[in-house]
Order: C-alpha cells, then structure tokens, then sequence
C-alpha cells in the first residue's frame, strides 16, 4: 500500500472506504496525520481530540487519498 500513488480512495477489505483527517494551511488542504481510519466516525473522533486544530486550521475528514500528501486547493477536494 505505500509507495503506490492512487487516484481513487482506498478500500479495505469489506469494502469499506478509509478516512483520513486534512487540514488546511497556507491555501492548500494536506494530510494532518499519517493515521488512516477504518470509519469516518473515528477519524471524527480523532480530530475533535485534537488540540493543534483552532478556529484557523480548517480540518476535514475525507476520504483517503494520495493526492492529499501533496496537498490540494479547496476547489479540488470533490474531484
């Protein structure tokens, strides 16, 4: 799974999508973590814990994808 670069979110073996937690800085969304979450419950879950994430970090929850390591403009998020 890693080295490889995808354009489409990642399954796991039940089909189920991953999730991953962005955040935007500087104009650009990238991957706050390297964790990768099995539900978007606990990818939720784990960003409200977060104490980095102020009202001026924009944080999300996405599905996952290798385009956000290098980050994306908003108007790229729903592509």
């Amino acid at each position: 799974m890693y080295g490889r670069s995808c354009s489409t979110a990642k399954k796991t073996k039940n089909n189920k999508l991953m999730w991953c937690v962005i955040w935007k800085k500087d104009d650009i969304y990238s991957i706050f973590t390297n964790q990768i979450f099995e539900s978007n419950k606990k990818a939720l879950e784990f960003k409200n814990k977060q104490t980095s994430f102020r009202k001026k970090h924009d944080a999300k929850v996405v599905p996952y994808d290798y385009k956000y390591f290098k980050g994306v403009k908003e108007h790229e998020l729903d592509k």
